[in-house]
This record gives C-alpha cells, sequence and structure tokens, in this order.
C-alpha cells in the first residue's frame, strides 16, 4: 500500500536492511527477480506454497545477542525465504529488544499477515499506532486487517482517524466505500464513491467531518470510540483553519482521557496547532511535554524545527528536522525541506568564512 540522522539526517535507523525493510507498507519487501516474484504469487493465489528450508533456526553470534539490528537483518532473510515462522520469531526478539521502535511492530505485524495469523497482526499494528500517532499507513493497514476479520467498527474508526491526518489518503476511502453497506451506511456511497476514484475531491474533508459528527450525535462519552473520533474532529477542524473548535476538541480529550492513546493524539494536534499560529512558547511546552511521553513523534520533531527555525536556532532546526524525516521518510515534503535548509546552512556558514 505504501513504502515507509548523516546523524540526525536522511540515514534510516537500520543500515543493513534498509531496503528490505522500506517497502511495502509494513516495511519488508522480497525483492529479486520481478517475474520470479510474480510467479510465486501467482502460485501461492491457488494454493501452491514455495517448499521452505525447515533447518535448525540460525541467531546471531553470542556477541550479538542484544542487538536488534542482526536479529533484524536475520529476520528480513527468513523472510525473503518465505520461512515466515523463523522470522516470526526473530521479529519478536526485535520488539522485545526495542518495543518503542513501530518498525518492528509493523514488520511482526506485517509477518503475522503472511502466516494468516491476523489476531497477532492486529495486536502487533496496534502496538504501533502510539508510536506515531498519524501514521497513516499503518492506520489503514490496522483497519484493512480488522476489515478482513469483520470489526467493521474498528475499521471504520481507524480509516477515518486516517483521514483526519490526510482527507486524499486513497486506501482509506476505498476501504471505506467496502464497509459502508456492513455499517448501514449506504447514504454516503454516492460521495465514497467519488471519492474512491479520486481521493483529491474537494468533498474529501468535508465528508470525513460529516462522518465523524454522525458518530459523536449517535454515541456517548462511554463508546470506546467516542473521545478518538473527538480527535479527528478536532484535527479536521485545524485543517479548516478552524483553530477555536480544534483546540476545544483537544483539550476536552485531554481532560476527560489522561493518560489515552487519544489524549496523546490531542498533544500531539495541540503542537501542530500551536506551531501553525505562532504560540511559539506553548508549542515549545507542549513539545516537551509529548517527547517525555512519547520521544518519537515525527510530527513533533517536524514541528519543533520550525519553532526553532523561528527563533533562529538554525543548527537545532536542522537536526530536528533531520530526525522528523528519518523517522518518517515517507514524508517527502520534510526530505524536500531539509535539503534546502541544509543547502542554506552551509551557505550560510562559507559566508561567514569568507
Amino acid at each position: 500500500m505504501c513504502k515507509r540522522n548523516l546523524k540526525l539526517g536522511l540515514v534510516f535507523l537500520l543500515v543493513p536492511f534498509a531496503a528490505g525493510l522500506m517497502s511495502g507498507c509494513t516495511y519488508l519487501g522480497k525483492g529479486g527477480n520481478a517475474e520470479a516474484s510474480k510467479l510465486e504469487f501467482d502460485l501461492r493465489d491457488i494454493g501452491i506454497k514455495k517448499a521452505v528450508d525447515s533447518g535448525p533456526m540460525e541467531t546471531p553470534p553470542p556477541e550479538k545477542a542484544n542487538d536488534v539490528e542482526a536479529w533484524a537483518f536475520l529476520a528480513n532473510n527468513y523472510e525473503q525465504l518465505e520461512n515466515y515462522e523463523y522470522a516470526e520469531k526473530c521479529f519478536r526478539k526485535c520488539v522485545e529488544l526495542k518495543p518503542l521502535k513501530k518498525i518492528y511492530w509493523h514488520a511482526l505485524g506485517q509477518n503475522q499477515k503472511h502466516q494468516e495469523k491476523l489476531e497477532g497482526a492486529r495486536e502487533a499494528f496496534i502496538q504501533a499506532v502510539p508510536l506515531d500517532v498519524n501514521d497513516v499507513f499503518g492506520l489503514a493497514t490496522l483497519a484493512e486487517v480488522d476489515q478482513h476479520m469483520a470489526k467493521v467498527a474498528e475499521a471504520r474508526y481507524y480509516y477515518i482517524w486516517a483521514l483526519s491526518i490526510r482527507p486524499d489518503f486513497p486506501e482509506a476511502w476505498k476501504g471505506l466505500h467496502s464497509i459502508a453497506h456492513n455499517l448501514a451506511e449506504d447514504r454516503y456511497l454516492p460521495q465514497l464513491e467519488k471519492l474512491r476514484a479520486n481521493p483529491t475531491e474537494a468533498i474529501n474533508r468535508l465528508l470525513a467531518k460529516e462522518m465523524v459528527d454522525a458518530y459523536l450525535v449517535g454515541h456517548g462519552e462511554i463508546d470506546p470510540f467516542y473521545f478518538g473520533y473527538q480527535v479527528s474532529r478536532g484535527y479536521l477542524h485545524m485543517l479548516a483553519m478552524d483553530m477555536d473548535a480544534a483546540e476545544s476538541d483537544f483539550k476536552t480529550v485531554i481532560e476527560k482521557k489522561p493518560g489515552s492513546t487519544e489524549a496523546l493524539r490531542a498533544k500531539v494536534g495541540l503542537v501542530s496547532l500551536y506551531t501553525t499560529v505562532g504560540r511559539d512558547q506553548e508549542a515549545r511546552d507542549m513539545i516537551a511535554e509529548v517527547m517525555k511521553l512519547s520521544a518519537d513523534q515525527p510530527d513533533v520533531w517536524y514541528n519543533r524545527a520550525l519553532v526553532e527555525r523561528r527563533a533562529g536556532d538554525v543548527k537545532p532546526a536542522l537536526d530536528s528536522l533531520g530526525k522528523a524525516t528519518s523517522l518518517a521518510p515517507d514524508h517527502t515534503g520534510w526530505s524536500k525541506l531539509f535539503e534546502d535548509w541544509l543547502f542554506e546552512e552551509r551557505r550560510q556558514r562559507k559566508g561567514a568564512q569568507t
């Protein structure tokens, strides 16, 4: 479905096997000859499975027993060989060693999907969600798993969560279209059909907001998804530049669901809001608060870079933007901005030396 610091720059966290982990929406690809890969895919479709070497599982040498990259390298090799059972054991060691790195949870989730262990896949993807609350690709993958498990209310929740961040996200509109009838939401089908075909239609944000509002009206605060939808409404308000309404939604959720993923997501939203409207001291305070709770939120690092840049802290801003880019390489706009800032910083440094 999709692709996902130079010390704080553009170098990915996992150098030896970055290419394998970067392809596919859960960061793992098969690689190899394209025709052979297609043939293997087609054979699996009709129930013919590739033979898997069932010899003893390889493990890292003793001196690398706690080296997460060594385990991930082995896991990726086993994935290439389609030995998903051994790959699973390696990925489980990765999440044991680095439980706060979403990439390993995503990899484990994809591995579970390969083995048709949907409950395991769902649990892995759920573990990844609070580690980057604005990862639309991870959210859509989780929603897709829920959809396959006939958890359509959950799938709707995660698809709309993704749309509150990116209203033009095609996978989310396709997913909502496919489950609308199961949710007795046929009234949305004409608009969903348009957005499935062209997610950039001007109605995208408006329809997402309408679907959020409908849920909030029809459910009370006791509903497990209520406050999550309220945060989504806050994000959609923010996209419409209705900052007062957005701030109200975010602060309500923070007050009523302290310590929750919903509250964390609302705080990340406040970081973006404060940065956007130039309330830089409030942004700095909220950034510090969020980083104590969850240190690797890409959007928080990006907004920190913007605030630092406005304060004239060029080098820290460059470092923060590099960190954001390394955490979310799919944000191509951030990568381009990093290149522009790096070029300008070097030009200024060269000018100061002459």
